[in-house]
């Protein structure tokens, strides 16, 4: 259909080709030296062999097919695309006159493209590029941010770091952490932090610190560093030094010093309510919340969520109300308050999606999950856990998730493909902090999946993951995960030895469950591996009591084993109980 067209309107439709997919007439009158009747001419044709058609809007046009606007771009050479953009560029930039910043995006776009050609357009493609970036960061629409803020940096690449890139680095590294890109992330602040600690910029470099060291994708011991270097910027008992003190809890308490973790929050605490200022203790609270969390103090995170939600409400802090609903929802779970447990989940998601914030979403829809299997709700689970994954691909918790709920449905190609590709990013993870978060995940589903399965597994992998974590963090949270799961383990391989270590690393987890079985559950296999029957009893008796108000898969699996362990006791009553 092109080549029935003149050589003329296929040149002006090349230069549509560039302008867009939509184009208008103004904007051809302003590129090349066509007269309007020659314009008009040409348009007329190319309407009439239907490789254009007119919009609703009088003098805008589009191509048919989008095919025909790619087939006329890769007819160009790459010295006359680029000119073509140039031109393009500064003609849009005419038109539009004060309103240009307005349009940045577009106009970033065609300037990026023609930079080589002239350092006007560099310098023009760098600026429209940040602007775009900003108004998409001002929409949360992250992932276009993150592509404006790319194209940002690369204009600007070579130049020396002044306070404008120091904020273009700060600006991408916040798209890159909601969008889950935390290598990214953590490479904009540490650059954007490094420049304002070194020009005396105070009031940036706190709230860059402030910020990285207070995301969990950046916990390591360099995160800390630059909280403490921010400190020492800092006059004590001052707002800065408030948040920097909840940063730097936050950050050693993740890394497994609680009692300086505590000492931290204290002097953050203690701060913030001297000065009086709401927004401060909320803060305060929210980085205790994760740290109690992962140190496993469950009846006092949940009371300060309680606390958090109520002053976000006020403050209208969103993301910090997510936070707090998202952390009640998990803990809850697993505390045997399943009703509860789900309708801080939807509230959560809700918030997410609002936000609109990849990593807050994956969070959320993984406790909906969780919720979802505990009832036996297989469909509402995989939903959940399809929205999850569809953000984080490479996020371990629904990777772990997914497997289990498809190893109970009894899709085992599925679980198995699942399992194997959390295994595939934990071995990927290099050596620090994040790699135990991820080993720890491991080394509680190997177990899962073989112990459902009634598989052989692979017991040395599984002891692997799981000495991998306990050799490295002193978190309660995951020690008791990962004895979980090891315990298991145990449990299958008839290993009385690691059922002992098993039983004692699970004190103070009586009465919760992780993920599936109640950890009551996983007790009284591990006494019965070791020949303690009554103890067996006991144990699996509470947790069918725990598991009572609504967890009815959990609770099958562990009336199951309590008929089985009964019916080996042989204890008078006891084939009238299995029954």
């Amino acid at each position: 259909r092109l080549n029935r067209l003149s050589q003329e309107t296929n040149d002006l439709l090349q230069v549509a080709a560039i302008i867009g997919r939509e184009f208008t007439y103004d904007t051809l009158t302003l590129l090349g030296e066509r007269d309007e009747e020659e314009l008009l001419r040409r348009i007329e044709e190319a309407l009439d062999a239907r490789v254009i058609e007119e919009t609703e809007q009088a003098g805008r046009y589009r191509f048919l097919h989008a095919q025909m606007q790619e087939t006329l771009l890769e007819e160009l050479s790459t010295t006359r695309r680029v000119r073509l953009h140039g031109q393009v560029a500064e003609a849009l930039e005419r038109r539009y006159g004060d309103r240009a910043d307005e349009r940045a995006a577009r106009l970033a776009l065609h300037f990026s493209e023609a930079a080589t050609l002239a350092p006007r357009f560099t310098e023009k493609a760098a600026h429209y590029a940040a602007l775009a970036g900003c108004q998409a960061l001002a929409q949360s629409a992250y992932p276009d941010a993150v592509r404006h803020f790319r194209t940002a940096l690369s204009a600007r690449e070579g130049q020396a770091i002044d306070d404008s890139m120091a904020e273009l680095l700060f600006d991408y590294g916040v798209a890159c952490r909601s969008t889950l890109q935390s290598n990214d992330a953590w490479r904009a602040f540490r650059q954007a932090f490094d420049h304002y600690a070194r020009t005396g910029n105070v009031a940036r470099a706190v709230d860059v610190a402030e910020l990285a060291g207070s995301t969990f994708d950046f916990v390591r011991e360099t995160q800390t560093r630059m909280v403490e270097r921010a400190l020492e910027l800092v006059e004590e008992g001052s707002t800065e030094h408030c948040r920097l003190s909840a940063a730097l809890g936050f950050s050693v308490g993740m890394l497994g010093d609680d009692a300086r973790a505590q000492q931290a929050f204290d002097v953050a605490r203690d701060t913030a309510r001297r000065l009086g200022d709401p927004a401060l203790e909320l803060r305060c609270l929210m980085r205790e919340i994760f740290v109690d969390s992962f140190h496993w103090r469950p009846r006092n995170t949940v009371g300060k969520a309680e606390l958090v939600i109520v002053l976000a409400e006020a403050l209208g802090e969103t993301a910090n109300e997510f936070e707090a609903h998202n952390a009640i929802a998990h803990l809850v779970h697993d505390l045997g308050e399943l009703d509860r447990a789900r309708r801080h989940a939807d509230d959560a998601r809700a918030l997410a999606e609002r936000l609109r914030i990849w990593g807050m979403i994956t969070s959320a829809a993984s406790n909906q999950a969780l919720a979802a299997t505990s009832r036996g709700d297989w469909q509402a689970a995989r939903e959940a856990l399809s929205r999850a994954l569809e953000l984080a691909p490479q996020n371990p918790r629904p990777l772990a998730y997914m497997s289990n709920v498809a190893t109970i449905v009894g899709d085992l190609a599925l679980a198995t493909d699942y399992l194997q590709r959390l295994i595939a990013v934990a071995d990927a993870t290099p050596p620090g902090p994040p790699r135990i978060f991820y080993a720890a995940w491991v080394a509680f589903a190997l177990p899962l999946h073989t112990y459902l399965t009634a598989g052989a597994g692979d017991p040395a992998a599984a002891e692997r993951w799981a000495q991998e974590v306990l050799s490295s963090t002193a978190l309660r949270l995951l020690v008791g995960s990962t004895s979980w799961g090891r315990g298991l383990q145990a449990v299958i391989d008839g290993d009385r030895e690691v059922a002992r270590e098993s039983l004692a690393a699970l004190e103070g987890f009586s009465g919760t469950i992780f993920a599936f079985l109640a950890t009551d559950h996983v007790r009284g296999l591990l006494f019965f591996t070791l020949g303690q029957m009554d103890e067996a009893v006991d144990a699996v008796e509470a947790a069918l009591r725990f598991l009572a108000p609504g967890y009815e898969p959990p609770y099958a699996w562990a009336a199951y084993d309590c008929a089985r362990i009964r019916l080996e006791r042989g204890a008078p009553g006891d084939r009238e109980r299995a029954r």
